[in-house]
């Protein structure tokens, strides 16, 4: 059980770095040394996620320059998403979910966190609480506190499940799709079917858990 709560701690840190603005550059780093593993997964149950994992590995392979691969993602980043780019991707639940409006989404996002004992970091966490990076990062936050405090595991696997199945997945599927559609970055374009297969089989994963199929 430790070593899948793990897991998907460490899935989701990474996950919510896919998308963070100031892309790190140990991220880069991480891709060059051959630090980060990409693990196999089962394409018939999860085909985005397999391909995805694999594009991934296909685009890292080769690249030798951590400082030249970090400047190629942060100019991919700045090309998809950059506010002053008339053909930007969004970033933001308020800006793909339709049955809420903006203020009354943000103020549930803000709830949530509230309740949880969750602090969104950076510099944009102020204004941009729904942003895709400091929901997965949220995640990890859940995650990491179902470790900590085994007592309340189920507690904290609830609102995983409360979350993926209200907010990530209602939208973020959507974000992706579009992600893969539109970017020429072949980078952006794992990550995108990452994002949308993870969250999908960790969906199934939590839901494991709590039924106590994982033990």
């Amino acid at each position: 059980m430790l070593a899948v709560l793990e897991i998907r701690r460490r899935m989701y840190w990474t996950i919510a770095l896919f998308f963070t603005e100031k892309i790190p550059y140990e991220l880069a780093e991480a891709f060059v040394s051959g630090r980060l593993i990409f693990p196999k997964v089962d394409p018939i149950n999860y085909p985005d996620l397999a391909r995805g994992f694999d594009e991934l590995k296909a685009f890292t392979s080769g690249k030798a320059d951590a400082r030249a691969l970090h400047q190629e993602l942060l100019s991919s980043y700045q090309k998809l998403f950059a506010t002053d780019n008339d053909c930007e991707i969004k970033l933001c639940e308020s800006d793909w979910v339709r049955d809420k409006t903006p203020e009354s989404g943000l103020l549930e996002i803000e709830s949530i966190y509230r309740v949880a004992g969750f602090e969104p970091e950076g510099d944009d966490a102020l204004l941009f609480k729904d942003n895709v990076a400091i929901e997965l990062d949220f995640m990890c936050y859940l995650c990491k506190r179902s470790i900590e405090d085994r007592d309340n595991l189920k507690l904290y696997v609830e609102k995983e499940i409360s979350f993926l199945r209200e907010h990530l997945l209602n939208w973020v599927p959507d974000l992706c799709d579009e992600l893969i559609k539109r970017s020429d970055s072949a980078y952006f374009s794992a990550v995108a079917k990452i994002t949308k297969g993870y969250l999908r089989m960790d969906l199934k994963i939590a839901e494991s858990i709590l039924s106590g199929e994982i033990l």
